[in-house]
């Protein structure tokens, strides 16, 4: 959980202390021994500017939940590691 803290300020500089840990995966069993942990922050706020190593491209925007679905279904978001996290997440999730 620190290690996600650390990361979300790190690539976007929003802080959280309200942090769900959603799960763990292979990246693709199969093929590689990648191994990823998902996690959901809320109640972000913005702490500082990024700060990216050298060999890191993260560019972010804000969007609301139903934006994000939007994303999915028009095709920008295509990973299934997003999509997982992002179908996890739906119980944290307050919709309007």
């Amino acid at each position: 959980m620190i290690s996600a803290k650390r990361e979300l300020i790190e690539e976007t500089g929003y802080y959280s202390d309200n942090i769900k840990y959603l799960d763990s995966f292979y990246q693709d069993q199969g093929c590689s021994e990648a191994y990823n942990y998902a996690y959901l922050a809320l109640d972000c706020e913005k702490v500082k500017e990024q700060k990216l190593d050298k060999d890191e491209f993260v560019r972010y925007f804000l969007c609301n939940y139903d934006e994000v679905l939007e994303l999915v279904k028009m095709g920008y978001i295509k990973d299934i590691q997003s999509k997982y996290a992002l179908e996890l997440s739906k119980k944290y999730i307050k919709r309007r």
